[in-house]
Formats: structure tokens, sequence, C-alpha cells
């Protein structure tokens, strides 16, 4: 597979996919790990376009599957739950101490 091919799944152009590689360092947006020979996941606004695909306007970069993953949780609104679960584990432990 061509790193640049899922490009077509977002109907995101050519030039623009490899502009974004580019802008990033050929790396992820948010960690910043090279993408060597991993192909990128395009990241979009699942708000504009729910699921897999996008429309192409809601592109907001490239990343590694973790961090693509990763907002997906946060576009579900899940990080503040996993602050409080986290919050209430602490909470525990320093009362189990």
């Amino acid at each position: 597979m061509k790193k640049n091919q899922p490009a077509r799944l977002h109907h995101l152009p050519i030039r623009r996919f490899h502009q974004l590689l580019r802008d990033q360092g050929d790396a992820c947006a948010i960690c910043k790990d090279p993408f060597g020979e991993t192909i990128p996941c395009i990241d979009h606004d699942h708000r504009c376009c729910p699921g897999s695909n996008s429309c192409g306007k809601c592109v907001r970069g490239l990343l590694c599957r973790g961090c693509n993953i990763m907002m997906g949780y946060y576009d579900r609104g899940l990080f503040a739950e996993a602050a409080e679960y986290q919050a209430a584990y602490e909470k525990r432990c320093l009362t189990d101490s």
C-alpha cells in the first residue's frame, strides 16, 4: 500500500496530503514520532463527517495509529471520564496506604 493511498478515502488531494507530510516533518502531528515506512492516519473532525471517511474539508492533520485512536476517544468526549476514573483510582490508593 502506498503512503498516500488513504488520501483518496478522505477526498484529500494528493498535493494537500504531501503538503501536510512536509508541514509536519513526516511525523505525527501529536506525538511527533516519524512515520518512516508507516502509513499515516488522516485525522478529520467527526462532527463534520462521522465514520471512517471524510469530505476532505475537515481534515485536521496526519497522525500515527495510536494518536488517531486517542483522538477518537477525545472526539467522543471520553477524556473527562478518563480523568475522573484516574482520580478515583489515585484517591483509593492514597486511602489504602
